[in-house]
């Protein structure tokens, strides 16, 4: 009898074990796919904004970035480090992440959009230089800039730009995405990930340039 309770309870044990593993995997494959939505969608939106500076500056079109499609992987990059970072310590708990510090919470994402932002747009602009000796951005005669990488209106408009996202548009973005069914979302996910590998293939061959797409 003993023997036999000890199997039940072995053998529900490893149900329990494998259906954890199993949820485990299942929210990590969830949360995959929200990130990748995440960094297509602001992708594609930092590349409508700056193609739309350009052309409120010069009044025409210019196809912005390094890849030769409507996005600017940058911006989907900072995005999705942001909203990793910013939701994996409010699951943790961080007292100075929660409602009742609403200003102390402003003021962090504030810094970690700003820092986060800079640093990822430095190394980007950096490594497009000393690898295909182009510059898609020159921020020289602007204030604080560092070998025209980055700059602090570059710098401020990136923390703005990260507490705009967390508090507005990320939480609607996700219920939106939540939305749609699991098959839906493998779909949209593997279907912008295609179009993008293709694209950083032929872009790593032949890199997008031109006027006011590479500065020299």
């Amino acid at each position: 009898t003993i023997d036999k309770k000890r199997s039940v309870r072995n053998g529900y044990n490893f149900l329990l074990s494998r259906q954890t593993i199993l949820m485990k995997r299942k929210k990590l494959i969830a949360d995959m796919l929200l990130y990748n939505f995440i960094g297509m969608t602001v992708a594609v939106s930092g590349w409508i904004w700056e193609v739309l500076i350009f052309f409120v500056k010069d009044r025409r079109f210019v196809n912005r970035g390094f890849l030769y499609g409507p996005y600017l992987p940058v911006y989907g990059i900072g995005a999705v480090m942001l909203s990793a970072l910013y939701y994996s310590w409010r699951r943790c708990g961080k007292s100075f992440l929660q409602k009742k510090h609403p200003v102390r919470e402003s003021c962090f994402i504030f810094l970690i959009g700003m820092c986060g932002g800079s640093l990822t747009e430095l190394c980007t602009g950096w490594l497009l230089w000393h690898v295909f000796h182009k510059k898609y951005w020159d921020y020289h005669g602007y204030p604080c800039n560092i070998a025209g990488y980055v700059c602090l209106y570059s710098a401020l408009g990136f923390g703005f730009f990260a507490l705009v996202w967390i508090r507005w548009i990320a939480p609607r973005l996700m219920r939106a995405w939540g939305r749609l069914r699991p098959p839906m979302q493998c779909f949209l996910a593997g279907l912008s990930d295609l179009i993008l590998v293709t694209d950083v293939i032929f872009a790593l061959m032949l890199p997008n340039s031109g006027t006011n797409i590479t500065f020299l």
